[in-house]
Order: structure tokens, then C-alpha cells, then sequence
């Protein structure tokens, strides 16, 4: 990026991009300047793209290094999921508030103890949903605000730590997996760049997972699972 020999077309073809838009929207999102407008600039702060320090002193990871990793989880996301748009009809669920990654089973075990009596477990329609109420990137694992919930097919009532809630009918992006737990954040990213790659901007509600099996039951250990994430 800094020889300004390379125009940023051949750039775009060397860091796997589709075109000069997609290397602009990465690009923009990691320095929050167009690669044209950084070439424009001497502002010391963008002199040594090569290397730059964080307050901490700890490398951050350079854009070179950012664009290998968006080309990384392109290629695995082609390699790993289906993906569609797909249009969604509303959904009803019961759900466990969960604060923290820590807390999310113990809220799928409340859950379970409360479903089982009531048969809900038994619906072959039946399935557990994850929602996302804060996002990865600005919150702390320990911080952020899920929701364990199981989908309803008939009116239910609810008390105590359960609750109901909606999930609006609407446009979604829709990648299916057959992952690791280890690999559920790499899942994510790539699903956010697909995204961004083809042109799609996420609308201002809440992204979810919905799951088909239960992991410990598959040969793997694998899980079974959609990721959606709404859109304009």
C-alpha cells in the first residue's frame, strides 16, 4: 500500500479481493481512510504502515496481515458453509438471559429443566436458538449479553427466569456449518466478511444461531448449526 508503484487494482488481485470496492470497505474498516486518500497523506501517523504500536506497546497486526486473514477466512468459508439469503418467518421463543459466555450452559440447563416437563422437548420442530445481544468485537466475553432460548410452536405460558421473545420476520443471511466448538468464532468472522464481500449491510437487530443436533452425540463432537445474520 505504501509503493505507490502498485496501483490498487493489482493490490485488490494480490490480497484475493474482488474488486477495488471490496479492498475499499477492508481497508476503510481497519484504518478508517480510503487506500487513495491514505497514498495522499504523509501524516506521520500512517508512516510506517508497516509496523505500528498499540498504547500498550504490544504490535497491533498490520494491514498486510489484516488483508491475509480476510483472504484466510474466504477461503475457509467456501471450503466450510452454505450460504443463502433467505426470507424468515417470525419466531417465537423462550428464552434464559445469559450475562457472559460463562453463564450460557447453566441458562440452557435452566431451560431444559423447565421445557422437559412440558413436552416441548419431544416437538420434532424443536430447536435451540442462541442470540446475540452485544457483539464480540466492542464487548468482553465475560460482558456479553446472550440468550439462550428454544424455539415454540404452540402458546406457552412463562414465569420466573423465563421469558418470551420475537424474532421478527425478515431478510437474513444464513451460513450453515458442520463445525468444532473451537472453530465457532472463526465461523462468525468469515460469515461477517462474506458478508461485506458481496455487498450486504446488516440491519439493526440481533444475530443468532440455531442448532440440529447436540454435539456430544455426533462422531466428531460436531455441531450441527445456522448462523443468521439479518439484513437490509
Amino acid at each position: 500500500m505504501h509503493k505507490p508503484e502498485v496501483s490498487i487494482t493489482e493490490l485488490s488481485v494480490q490480497f484475493g479481493f474482488n474488486s477495488n470496492s471490496s479492498l475499499t470497505r477492508a481497508f476503510k474498516k481497519h484504518y478508517h481512510i480510503s487506500p487513495s486518500e491514505f497514498r495522499k497523506q504523509n501524516n506521520s501517523r500512517f508512516s510506517k504502515i508497516g509496523k505500528i504500536e498499540s498504547k500498550n506497546g504490544q504490535e497491533q497486526v498490520v494491514f498486510e496481515e489484516y488483508i491475509c486473514s480476510i483472504d484466510h477466512l474466504k477461503n475457509w468459508i467456501e471450503m466450510n458453509a452454505k450460504i443463502e439469503i433467505r426470507e424468515m418467518a417470525k419466531l417465537e421463543l423462550a428464552y434464559v438471559t445469559s450475562i457472559g459466555v460463562q453463564n450460557i450452559a447453566p441458562a440452557y440447563d435452566t431451560l431444559v429443566k423447565w421445557a422437559t416437563p412440558l413436552g416441548l422437548l419431544k416437538h420434532p420442530d424443536t430447536k435451540m436458538v442462541t442470540v446475540y445481544h452485544d457483539s464480540f468485537k466492542t464487548t468482553s466475553p465475560e460482558k456479553v449479553r446472550m440468550s439462550a432460548c428454544i424455539t415454540l410452536t404452540e402458546p406457552v405460558k412463562v414465569s420466573g427466569n423465563i421469558g418470551k421473545i420475537s424474532i421478527e420476520k425478515g431478510k437474513f443471511i444464513v451460513g450453515s456449518f458442520v463445525i468444532a466448538l473451537s472453530e465457532f468464532e472463526k465461523s462468525w468472522n468469515s460469515l461477517f466478511v462474506w458478508m461485506a464481500e458481496n455487498g450486504y449491510q446488516k440491519a439493526d437487530r440481533d444475530p443468532f444461531e440455531i442448532y440440529h443436533n447436540d454435539y456430544r452425540a455426533h462422531p466428531e463432537k460436531k455441531c450441527i448449526v445456522d448462523y443468521y445474520i439479518p439484513v437490509l
